[in-house]
């Protein structure tokens, strides 16, 4: 008789239910699970550092500006009133005055001279 078909594998069907195969030296889907949690864990701990960094520089940046936009409203403050006084006074008839005025409106420039502008605080 033929002595292969007694030790013959059993067919991929055939396995009895319940009864899984792992492959050698396979650990299972923890190992990997776990290396993926650390991993994103890990991934999300650093984003959250650089993200706290850059918070903090741009908060210094800001506060760097600040006093040079408060210094350039002041500036533009007493500029408006400046110009507001120079068109009064071309209302009024002063030479000088309209021809400064003559030659900001040849340039784009437009006073309003019932225009309310406020300084900030010093």
């Amino acid at each position: 008789m033929n002595d292969t078909a007694s030790h013959a594998e059993p067919a991929i069907g055939s396995r009895e239910l319940g009864h899984t195969r792992r492959p050698v030296g396979g650990h299972g889907p923890f190992l990997p699970l776990l290396l993926m949690g650390v991993a994103l864990f890990g991934w999300t701990g650093f984003q959250t550092v650089e993200l706290a960094k850059a918070h903090s520089t741009l908060e210094g940046v800001i506060a760097a500006q600040q006093r040079q936009v408060v210094r350039s409203q002041r500036l533009r403050a007493a500029l408006s009133t400046l110009a507001s006084d120079t068109q009064k006074l071309a209302d009024a008839g002063d030479p000088g005055a309209q021809l400064i005025v003559k030659q900001l409106r040849q340039r784009g420039i437009t006073i309003h001279p019932g225009a309310k502008v406020t300084a900030p605080p010093p």
